[in-house]
């Protein structure tokens, strides 16, 4: 079933600075996002244990450590594994352009395309997995739309989205 949603998930505020969380169409909160230190930064976000099953893989938890500076300076650390440092993690797919790649920890390669009020995931192959839309007239600030087929990226999928977002948040 390509290109159709396997669920979406609802950002209730957008806040990249404070507490946030990621709730289903059931409401139940899917991600939690929470602000741990703010000089400098560091971000957690947790994938709930009680929220849909995961695959064993994947990550019930991320870390963003931002240095001070630019968006992409800082380390990023996927549950267990060693951290790495963001800017090799999330990078431009050129100098100017606002498509970023990154590796996934399958060793696979995606990337994030901006547009208008709309950032989109894509792999390798063009397939897209994603669509997270923002500044919708709706009750909450954006949602993010999983296809099928990347149901096991989703904490990938979350945490390169909020990388994202804080790069094009110090790029304006």
């Amino acid at each position: 079933m390509p290109n159709t949603i396997a669920f979406t998930l609802y950002d209730l505020s957008g806040n990249l600075s404070a507490d946030n969380e990621f709730r289903d169409s059931q409401v139940r909160t899917a991600y939690f996002i929470q602000a741990v230190r703010q000089e400098p930064v560091a971000t957690k976000i947790t994938r709930m244990t009680d929220w849909i099953a995961a695959p064993d893989h994947e990550p019930w938890c991320t870390w963003l450590y931002f240095s001070s500076g630019t968006a992409m300076q800082g380390w990023i650390k996927f549950g267990s594994q060693s951290p790495t440092p963001m800017g090799d993690h999330l990078r431009p797919l050129a100098p100017t352009s606002s498509t970023r790649c990154y590796t996934g920890l399958d060793g696979r390669e995606y990337m994030w395309r901006h547009a208008s009020r709309r950032l989109e995931c894509y792999d390798n192959q063009e397939r897209l997995l994603a669509v997270y839309e923002y500044l919708l007239d709706d009750v909450y600030f954006a949602k993010l739309d999983i296809k099928w087929g990347a149901e096991p990226l989703v904490t990938e999928i979350v945490t390169t989205l909020l990388l994202n977002r804080h790069a094009i948040r110090r790029s304006s």
